[in-house]
């Protein structure tokens, strides 16, 4: 059962993760949950937030990569394109519905619910996925190959050099 989020509990989650400073300058306002999760997924200046980090990702994966990166090995720099997109284009009143169309009470100055919907953690862990397959492409494609030397004998501790 989804239940709506106090905001002592967001308050928490925020001074957890070093937020209450930012949502305070950009919310002026006590925590409302659809505001928080938007902090959290999709702000472009916030250094913990989910957007803010995997920009991080691609500039790094653009970095290493240069301009023009060998066939498939721009699948990860893809899949993070990918989920980039996924989080940009989230609607919080979507999982977070306006007062009037769920039946939540808001006070006046929130423009969403403290109510999310049931497809709210679904989405939640929709993303979590994405970022665990992140996680095994930057593994497959950079950290598990093995290298190949044209000089065995550079490692062949048996004959004296």
């Amino acid at each position: 059962m989804i239940v709506p989020v106090g905001s002592t509990n967001l308050d928490l989650l925020l001074q957890m993760l070093a937020g209450q400073y930012a949502y305070r300058s950009l919310y002026h306002a006590r925590p409302v949950a659809a505001r928080v999760a938007r902090l959290l997924l999709q702000d472009q200046e916030f250094p913990r937030s989910a957007l803010f980090c995997l920009e991080g990702m691609r500039r790094a994966l653009n970095a290493t990569l240069g301009d023009r990166p060998a066939k498939g090995a721009d699948t990860p720099l893809k899949h993070c394109a990918r989920v980039i997109t996924e989080l940009n284009f989230i609607d919080m009143a979507t999982y977070f519905p306006p007062p009037g169309e769920s039946g939540a009470t808001l006070s006046p100055d929130d423009d969403l619910s403290d109510m999310p919907t049931p497809e709210f953690p679904r989405k939640l862990t929709e993303l979590t996925g994405l970022l665990l397959d992140f996680n095994v492409l930057i593994s497959d494609h950079y950290l598990d190959h093995q290298v190949m030397f044209r000089e065995p004998e550079l490692f062949d501790l048996t004959h004296p050099r």
